[in-house]
Parts: structure tokens; sequence; C-alpha cells
């Protein structure tokens, strides 16, 4: 996988690594044509008192002169063509019986063209004037016309709570074992292409320990504590990516602009990570008598797939949604019960705030 911009190569280790652990695939190039229209210049342009002469000696040469049969008026046009391509296809890392569902695959082709148009008599003194501004640059105040961002980087602490708990735990299921979870965490992200973020973080889970009765007996279990590092990406996009589906121009028009200053308001997110999870020994009381573990410790893979929405003003995000997790089975104890597990699984409901510097 590589990402290419106006024809150098860049970012291609960082994607690598995530198309290996996330299945994901994604290609970006961008070809430009002539220099940046010179904006400044053109604001000082005075419609009946410019000259031709000065108007070539700031902004050269046009890239375009024209004129019209029956009219004596000179047409300049100067040109500045940025054409974009982006495609992407997501994978889920999770398998459901062997299946890896791919939940989004696009593949736009995204060009416009910025132009200045300027209108001399015979008399070269400039009559009219005009500026169309393609969307990779427009929509900035005025007092911010500086070169887009592509890249831009985020600081994401959440928080995270988990109702629902499940997966074999040997004497008994997760969930009696199990009553709720809590996650504190965070990480960086980064956002080398419009609408995507490579995720890289870690956090604390503690899912609180619940007395349950297997037979004749009454089994108590300490809390258990994970400690997760993780890799992934999350892919954003506002909502009116779903209106316009099956709308090209629209999508054109979207996926167009890689300035991340200019990707504000709600947006619509599916994430997904591979990682590393290491748990605390858990002990266990059986009637009240402490018993020695229920789990050792150890240390799994764990993935996540995840759905929310994050609203984003300016360098200040907040965001909420859910995430499914499934973590390698922890490693049994020597308590005097079943302590063979299997995967363990839980729902989390996460919130946080994103702050791109």
């Amino acid at each position: 996988m590589q990402i290419t911009l106006g024809g150098v190569p860049s970012a291609s280790v960082f994607l690598s690594a995530l198309a290996l652990v996330s299945g994901c695939s994604f290609d970006i190039s961008r070809q430009r044509a002539n220099v940046p229209l010179n904006q400044a210049a053109y604001r000082r342009l005075e419609v009946d008192k410019s000259t031709l002469g000065e108007t070539l000696e700031t902004l050269g040469a046009p890239d375009k002169l024209e004129y019209k049969a029956g009219r004596e008026e000179q047409y300049l046009w100067y040109l500045h063509r940025d054409a974009t391509r982006f495609g992407v296809r997501i994978e889920s890392p999770v398998a459901v019986f062997g299946y890896n569902h791919t939940f989004a695959e696009i593949d736009i082709n995204a060009e416009d063209t910025s132009s200045m148009g300027l209108v001399f008599d015979r008399e070269g003194i400039l009559r009219e004037k005009n500026l169309r501004m393609a969307p990779a640059y427009a929509g900035m105040e005025e007092e911010d016309k500086q070169p887009p961002q592509p890249w831009a980087v985020y600081l994401l602490p959440r928080y995270g709570w988990s109702p629902a708990i499940y997966g074999d735990a040997g004497e008994g299921n997760y969930g009696e074992l199990y009553k709720q979870g809590h996650l504190i965490g965070g990480g960086i992200g980064i956002m080398p292409a419009p609408y995507f973020m490579l995720l890289f973080g870690g956090n604390f889970q503690r899912y609180d320990g619940d007395p349950f009765r297997t037979g004749a007996q009454t089994i108590s279990v300490e809390d258990l504590r994970l400690y997760q590092a993780e890799i992934g990406g999350r892919f954003q996009v506002p909502p009116r990516f779903f209106v316009s589906f099956w709308d090209s121009n629209e999508l054109k028009k979207l996926f167009y602009s890689e300035d991340s200053r200019l990707h504000q308001g709600v947006f619509i997110t599916f994430s997904w990570t591979l990682g590393v999870a290491y748990n605390e020994d858990v002990g266990v009381d059986i009637d009240g008598v402490p018993s020695g573990t229920y789990f050792e410790n150890s240390i799994g893979l764990s993935t996540t797939i995840g759905m929310g929405a994050e609203y984003r003003w300016r360098r200040l995000g907040v965001q909420a949604g859910f995430e499914y997790e499934i973590v390698d089975g922890f490693k049994g104890g020597n308590a005097p019960i079943d302590t063979d597990a299997g995967d363990f699984r839980s729902v989390m409901f996460t919130g946080g705030i994103s702050l791109r510097f």
C-alpha cells in the first residue's frame, strides 16, 4: 500500500503496518497542473483602473488567452488544476464464523479546477474579474488562507462503561463472574488522508467481580484488571456521505478536500483495532474461604470494532459510541474449580474528546 501526493510517496510505513493488522487497504494520489492562484494579487486588481501591463507584471503570462468574435475585449485565464483520487476498502478484523466482513468500500475520482478570469478592453483597462476556487481551497476564512494541511495529529482521551460481558469462563460464564466494567485510556490519532485516522493508544480496564453460585458453592472472584495496548484505524465521514452515496458528483466534492482544518461538524465513525492485553492475577473465594487464583496473569491478543458519532469544532471534538471487544481466553489458575476459560467478550459504551494539534 502507498500514498502518493504530487507523485512523491509518503506514509507508506504507517499504512502498510495498518493494512497488516486491520484488513484495510486504500490509496491516495494527487496531481497538480500549473501553480496555485495568487489570490492576494487578484484582490489588489481594481476594475476600471488596473492595466494589462500591470497585471502581466504581477501575475505573469496567463494560462489561456481568448478573443471572441465581434468583440474587442481580451480574456485572460489563470488556471490551477488539482486532482485527487481516493480509494478505500475496510475489512473487519473480527471474524464471524470464519468470515471477515468488508463494511466500507469506495473508489472516487475527485477533481476540480480553480480559475481567475480577467477581461480587458482594447485600451488595456481591466473591466471585469472573477475568481472561482476548487473545493479544496474554498471555505476558509479570509485570514486563514494558508496551504492545505493534509496531516493532523489528535490527542484522544476517553472513558468507557461495559454493561454486558460474554463468554465461557469455566465454572461459569463471564457475565456471572463480572457485573460491569470500566475503561480509562486514550491515545494518539494521526490523519494522513481525508476522513481516515490511524490510531495508537492504550487503556486500563476493570471489571467488578460478582459472587455467583454453582451447585452448593458460592464463588466470589476478585476484580479483573486489564492493561491494553492497541493499534488500528478509524474511518469517519459526515452524514451526507450516506445521503449522497449514489451521487458521484457529491462524493467527489466530499472527498476532494484534504485540508484537515475544513473537517468540521458531525461525523459518523467506524473503528477497529488489534492489540495485546495483560491481565493481573484474579483471586477467588469459595464459600468465603480464599482458594487460590481463578485466572493467572497472562498476555493475549485483543480485537475491537466500533461505531459512533463525533462533533468537531475547530480544534476540539466530542465523540460517543460503542465497541465490541474480544480478548483471548485467560490462563486458568490453581483454584479447585473449573478455570479453563474461553475468549472474553464485552460491549463497551465510550465517550471522549479529540484535540487537534
